[in-house]
């Protein structure tokens, strides 16, 4: 699997499935945002977990993708995605956010994609999102989780490797904490910020987590 990083919530995944290509993109933003977003993505899946900027530019996403914005159970060319519905009655009505959290099935690997959390999870969400092999983490603040919960979710999942999202860049118009802040609380964040993550499941680690900081693509 080949793992990019293009700012706030979106990646784009590519792995195998009967060895064809599947893309899977999540949160394709809006250049109102303050970044701009690439003009040549394409995708099979599009994943948007909540209807903001930040996240609900589909248009912007070549090859008619299949988009998936609403809980419920998919398969897409041989790729799993299971939307999970994080909306309670009474949790900031005020401010309309119904955001989604995604766990996906690509090329044996397991992924939970958090988008714009905004608060800590329950334990009957929790328990939607065990055996976490890789982890897309907002650590922004502002909007979603603070750096501090970051890290408390993270030792509550326990995935193998932690994509940490959703932070300050420039340009970006969003309040937001650097990406060191998050560094700083889990202790474990690599030097190197390499431009993609290519893994498979034998490369998984097996005993040490792993926090990745993607360059943005």
């Amino acid at each position: 699997m080949q793992i990019s990083w293009h700012g706030f919530a979106c990646f784009k995944f590519v792995g195998k499935v009967g060895g064809q290509d599947v893309t899977i993109v999540t949160d394709p933003y809006q250049n109102s945002t303050g970044l701009r977003f690439p003009r040549t993505m394409t995708a099979d899946i599009v994943l948007v977990s909540e209807n903001r900027p930040e996240q609900n530019n589909v248009q912007a996403i070549g090859e008619n993708p299949f988009i998936i914005k609403h809980p419920g159970e998919f398969e897409v060319g041989g790729a799993f995605v299971y939307g999970i519905n994080i909306f309670k009655n009474g949790d900031n009505i005020k401010e309309g956010r119904r955001p989604l959290i995604y766990r996906i099935e690509l090329e044996g690997i397991t992924i939970a994609h958090l988008g714009t959390l905004y608060r800590t999870l329950k334990d009957e969400e929790l328990a939607k999102l065990r055996e976490i092999d890789i982890l897309t983490l907002p650590v922004g603040g502002g909007p979603v989780i603070s750096p501090q919960q970051a890290d408390s979710l993270v030792s509550q999942i326990e995935p193998r490797i932690v994509l940490p999202m959703y932070y300050a860049l420039p340009n970006v118009k969003e309040k937001l904490e650097k990406v060191d802040r998050f560094c700083k609380e889990i202790g474990v964040c690599g030097a190197d910020k390499p431009n993609k993550l290519k893994i498979t499941k034998k490369d998984l680690p097996q005993e040490d987590m792993q926090v990745v900081v993607l360059d943005k693509s």
